[in-house]
């Protein structure tokens, strides 16, 4: 069975910063893999290159095994591709409801053949999906008016609306209180049970050695080294990181 994603040789320069450099990663099927390295590493932007929000230089990208050229998230998302952005993407005059369905209300022909937003439906759907994932928020408060955290978790409550096959969170809890971070993490491990394959960038190595399986570690837009969670440590982890030492990629068949 092939892997649900691979990237081959992914390349993405901004003028002369070279921000992917000749990237190769791949994802199965049910598993939590982390992308680790400081800051301007090219993380956020390989994982935009997945998820149709920039399209790449050069490289290919195979979705299931087929080859797949994105030209804007829709696209990915077509696939079962969501991603839960660090800025969370949402619109701050609106509320919950509205930024759970932005892009896909749902609508109803009332008016002859003009569709009208069927804000009754939206509303107990919204409602039911945040009970689901124990999100406490009202689903008619305005999300500007919410905390940090709450809109981190409109944010992945938003990418799982839609039951995705492939989930990419890009710093999922840098606005979370030490109890989110573990009711989220509880809720990748859940998704994992379910089949969902996941991407995630974070800072908190304790995160990425709870419940990632494997590891890639970038420096200034190369992979230079993978692990698999159960070989390695945050130390090592941290050294690989900083550049302390090179590693060699290892590919683990």
């Amino acid at each position: 069975m092939p892997p649900v994603v691979e990237m081959k040789n992914i390349v993405k320069r901004f003028g002369s910063i070279v921000a992917v450099d000749n990237v190769n990663i791949n994802l199965r099927k049910g598993e939590i893999l982390a992308i680790v390295g400081d800051n301007a590493a090219g993380k956020s932007t390989l994982l935009k290159c997945l998820a149709g929000i920039y399209r790449p230089d050069s490289g290919e990208i195979y979705v299931n095994g087929k080859k797949v050229e994105f030209s804007s998230p829709l696209d990915a998302r077509k696939l079962g591709i969501e991603l839960v952005p660090q800025d969370f993407a949402l619109v701050p005059c609106r509320d919950v409801v509205s930024n759970l369905f932005m892009g896909r209300e749902i609508t109803t022909k009332v008016l002859g053949f003009i569709p009208l937003l069927d804000v009754k439906k939206m509303k107990k759907m919204a409602e039911e999906h945040l009970l689901r994932l124990n999100i406490k928020i009202k689903s008619t408060q305005t999300v500007g008016t919410a905390s940090g955290g709450q809109q981190q978790a409109v944010s992945i409550a938003r990418a799982l609306f839609f039951r995705p096959r492939i989930l990419l969170l890009d710093e999922p809890s840098a606005s979370l209180s030490i109890v989110a971070i573990e009711r989220l993490l509880r809720l990748m491990k859940e998704l994992k049970k379910q089949g969902t394959s996941q991407i995630f960038i974070t800072h908190r190595l304790r995160d990425v050695m709870e419940v990632a399986d494997r590891i890639y570690v970038m420096r200034r837009g190369k992979i230079i080294a993978e692990r698999l969670a159960s070989e390695t440590n945050i130390e090592e982890l941290t050294r690989l990181m900083l550049g302390e030492k090179e590693e060699v990629v290892e590919v683990f068949e």
